[in-house]
């Protein structure tokens, strides 16, 4: 109950933290306040939108970042030598605001091209440049860290793209700020972004699946789930 009402109080309204404490405080003067009590308290005050989010939080300190990254097979990478505008048009097919560079050997990268830095210099006549001048560095986290505590970091470092490795130092993947906060709030989908099928189910009764597609996602769709069992 102590964390979850740490979760209310830091995710919700300061409105719905009062209430929930004032129960808890009636519950306690009652002196029958078991845990199980104060955490119904707590959910009687809070609507179903505010418990899916406190149970998203929740999940989350249990996620690693390994489990929502983008695996290193499916990065977008540039070279360092790739003049900016072949970049910019790479950013643009791919829909990526940010691009990982590498110098020669695509397994060591530790540099992001951010696309609006690459278009200031395009519109200055400098788009002929190579994508290495327009670099910075990256933030690079272990794959076995929480994803709560990876976003964590990256909002205060201020960064909306990290580099991800695993317990060798080899890179694995990248993760974004919107990979961690999809986490809490569901897939985020704008005008840009393409539908990729990710599941097929074949005339045999057979299920394709992509491979990269966790299992807790596969389950989700109902007759993915009846393949899995």
């Amino acid at each position: 109950a102590k964390s979850t009402r740490r979760v209310v109080r830091t995710g919700l309204s300061e409105q719905v933290y009062q209430k929930a404490a004032a129960q808890q405080e009636a519950a306690a003067g009652n002196g029958a306040a078991s845990d199980d009590t104060v955490e119904d308290a707590e959910y009687e005050v809070i609507d179903e939108d505010e418990r899916d989010m406190i149970e998203s939080v929740l999940e989350l300190g249990d996620t690693l970042v390994r489990e929502v990254m983008v695996p290193r097979p499916e990065m977008v990478t540039v070279a360092a030598g790739m003049p900016m505008e072949k970049a910019v048009d790479l950013a643009l097919r791919r829909g990526v605001s940010r691009l990982p560079v590498h110098r020669g050997d695509v397994d060591e990268i530790d540099e992001v091209l951010n696309l609006k830095d690459a278009v200031r210099r395009m519109r200055e006549g400098r788009g002929g440049e190579p994508a290495g001048e327009a670099t910075s560095k990256a933030m690079v986290l272990p794959e076995l860290i929480s994803a709560s505590r990876a976003l964590r970091q990256m909002q205060d470092r201020r960064t909306h793209l990290a580099l991800v490795v695993d317990e060798r130092g080899g890179l694995a993947g990248l993760v974004t700020l919107e990979d961690l906060i999809e986490e809490l709030v569901g897939e985020i989908v704008d005008e840009t972004d393409r539908t990729q099928q990710v599941c097929l189910l074949r005339d045999d009764g057979s299920v394709l699946v992509r491979g990269s597609l966790g299992i807790d996602d596969a389950k989700r769709v109902n007759w993915v789930s009846a393949a899995l069992v």
